[in-house]
């Protein structure tokens, strides 16, 4: 049993006592001081953790991962030029550009409007090879799920 002085009243106690026998104060073995540096080694642990659990991988966001349409060509298949994609849930595959996510893959679409992400197809770019046929094709999202279900596994 260590003993130490009451932060109060400077009688012997047990460092580990929760109240002192002689004048009755909280943790009298337990100084302001050292319970700020025990909230600073604590909110130090915590900021570690976040840090390793973001994964840190370069092009990512703490809402996703950035792709742009100078990575993927002509098989870039938005209207906007970048943004980010994330995985939500087990497996929603969401797209957020402008200050917009938008729900990429069917799952997403399903569970859109409960999460306020907006329909993908106001930004889906046309597919131009498709142009002259006589119907609509889009370019394909398949390269932007399969980057988002990646981050899902994480």
């Amino acid at each position: 049993m260590a003993l130490k002085p009451c932060k109060s009243c400077k009688h012997q106690v047990d460092t580990h006592a929760k109240t002192c026998p002689s004048c009755g104060v909280a943790n009298p073995g337990v100084t302001l001081g050292q319970q700020v540096a025990g909230g600073v080694g604590l909110l130090a642990i915590i900021a570690v953790a976040v840090s390793m659990c973001s994964g840190g991988e370069e092009g990512s966001t703490p809402r996703g991962q950035a792709v742009s349409q100078s990575e993927y060509g002509e098989k870039w298949p938005f209207t906007v030029a970048q943004g980010s994609v994330r995985c939500e849930g087990a497996s929603w595959i969401v797209f957020e550009s402008g200050g917009v996510a938008y729900a990429v893959n069917g799952s997403a679409r399903t569970v859109a409007k409960t999460y306020g992400w907006a329909e993908i197809d106001p930004i889906w770019r046309d597919d131009p090879a498709a142009q002259g046929t006589g119907t609509t094709w889009k370019v394909s999202v398949s390269p932007i799920i399969e980057r988002g279900l990646k981050l899902c596994v994480r």
